[in-house]
């Protein structure tokens, strides 16, 4: 197999993963989860979500988020 091949394939393979935020959705206790996807879904800016976010000590970055937001992470919105 070639190089190029073996690297495709692990794309291919991270496609059928969660996005970063979902992942994260996951792993917060169910009211902060609950609370941040009515926050993801509402008015609040990407900049304000991601700043408390990282204030909280959470390491993710705000194009993942906008990302997320918009649907054009890997799970396409399905968290929404």
């Amino acid at each position: 197999m070639s190089e190029l091949a073996s690297r495709l394939m692990r794309l291919d393979a991270e496609q059928n993963q969660p996005c970063p935020v979902t992942k994260l959705l996951n792993a917060l206790d169910g009211e902060t989860s609950e609370v941040l996807k009515r926050v993801m879904d509402g008015r609040a800016s990407t900049r304000e979500i991601h700043s408390e976010l990282t204030a909280g000590g959470y390491r993710i970055g705000r194009d993942t988020i906008a990302a997320h937001r918009n649907g054009w992470c890997r799970c396409q919105g399905e968290t929404k």
